[in-house]
C-alpha cells in the first residue's frame, strides 16, 4: 500500500522486496484522503447512493441504444426515472437523451451541459433523476 509520499511510500523503514511503485509520491492514500475529488471519495459517495437508493437494484431496467462506446441506461422505480451514463472512452461521443434532470446524484462531469449540448466529454459519466 502506498501510504504518502514518505520513502518507500510509507510502507516500511526497512528495504521492501519490491520495488517501491515510482508514483507513490503523487499517489498514495496521504494524497486521496485530502483530495475530495479522488477516488477514495467517490467510490465512498457510489456506497452511499447504494445504500440509500433501493432503485438500482429493484427497478425496471432499459438499456439505452448509444454509440459503441457509450454505456447509458435508465432505471424506472413507479413513476421516478434515474439516466446513468458513462463515455468509456478518450473521445467526445454524441448523447441524445430526452427528459430534464430534476436532481443529480453523483458526477464527474456538469450532466446538465451534457443535456444542452447533447456531447459526453472523453471519460464522462453520471447519474440523474429525471424529470416526469
Amino acid at each position: 500500500m502506498q501510504w504518502d509520499e514518505s520513502k518507500n511510500a510509507g510502507f516500511s523503514t526497512g528495504q521492501p522486496w519490491l520495488a517501491v511503485n515510482p508514483n507513490y509520491q503523487a499517489i498514495n492514500v496521504q494524497e486521496a484522503l485530502a483530495n475530495p475529488d479522488s477516488i477514495f471519495y467517490t467510490y465512498q459517495k457510489l456506497v452511499q447512493i447504494r445504500k440509500e437508493n433501493s432503485w438500482l437494484i429493484r427497478a425496471d431496467f432499459e438499456l439505452l441504444d448509444t454509440a459503441d462506446k457509450v454505456f447509458a441506461y435508465i432505471r424506472k422505480d413507479g413513476d421516478r426515472r434515474f439516466l446513468v451514463v458513462a463515455n468509456l472512452s478518450n473521445e467526445k461521443q454524441d448523447l441524445i437523451v430526452e427528459g430534464n434532470v430534476k436532481s443529480v446524484l453523483i458526477e464527474n462531469t456538469l450532466a446538465q451541459e451534457v443535456f444542452e449540448k447533447q456531447i459526453l466529454a472523453p471519460w464522462d459519466a453520471f447519474c440523474v433523476e429525471l424529470t416526469d
